[in-house]
């Protein structure tokens, strides 16, 4: 990375923050409805997860991953209205369920995705998106392509029978899917030690034999770096991979 970048990277971690406190402050003014849930101290890994990618990668985000939206592709320039990403307007016409918003007001928050812009829909179901993404790269690959895709998943989502079922799919059949564990140490009101017996959720991909990285995520660079890692060895045709950012 050159200096540029490491400047760029400061750029998209301070917007991500912004974005995240402004949506805090307009719901404590009663100017947003429903459920808001917040980013917060989760910049370091959506900036350092999607900084390295392709713009024709895939990514797959939750309800708290909400600047990953507009994340993506930054690179290709804030202003660019050709890069694969959407923008702030269109993610906030979402949150304010505007018909200019991708689900055309049909829903609110995180519920979006596009196709066009290489973007899963996210679920409400705890690892759902998991095997969705383990299809997406499966047919790219069988129509001759090397794209990846980024999985976003609580640790609690771990314990999902489809976490195992899709990511045993995804290990056999060697697709490049990359699942980041966001460890925030709580599934809802449930502490690590009364979800896992072990103290790296990272520990689960032993079960399946592909790598199981740890990385702070509160570190921006050392995401970058273990997310680079897995995305080299996933563009190989060695499959998937978990890294638990905690």
């Amino acid at each position: 990375l050159s200096k540029d970048d490491y400047l760029e990277l400061l750029k998209q971690l301070y917007l991500a923050r912004y974005f995240d406190i402004r949506l805090a402050k307009e719901k404590r003014r009663g100017r947003l409805t429903g459920t808001l849930y917040s980013s917060h101290n989760q910049e370091a890994i959506l900036v350092g997860s999607l900084y390295g990618l392709r713009p024709d990668d895939w990514i797959s985000p939750i309800h708290r991953d909400m600047p990953a939206f507009f994340l993506k592709d930054l690179r290709a320039g804030w202003d660019n209205n050709d890069r694969m990403g959407l923008t702030i307007e269109e993610l906030c016409a979402q949150v304010w369920c505007k018909v200019t918003s991708p689900s055309r007001a049909r829903d609110n928050w995180s519920h979006i995705g596009s196709k066009a812009k290489h973007i899963i829909h996210s679920t409400s179901m705890l690892a759902g998106t998991i095997p969705a993404a383990a299809g997406v790269v499966y047919a790219d690959r069988l129509n001759g392509g090397d794209s990846v895709v980024i999985t976003y998943n609580g640790e609690g989502s771990t314990a999902q029978g489809v976490f195992h079922e899709a990511i045993n799919f995804a290990a056999v059949h060697k697709l490049p899917v990359i699942t980041i564990v966001e460890n925030n140490q709580w599934a809802y009101g449930t502490p690590n030690h009364l979800e896992y017996s072990l103290p790296d959720f990272a520990r689960r991909a032993d079960g399946y034999g592909i790598p199981g990285l740890i990385a702070d995520g509160q570190d921006v660079l050392d995401v970058y770096d273990k997310v680079m890692e897995c995305v080299e060895w996933a563009r190989a045709g060695k499959g998937p991979s978990i890294i638990e950012c905690k």
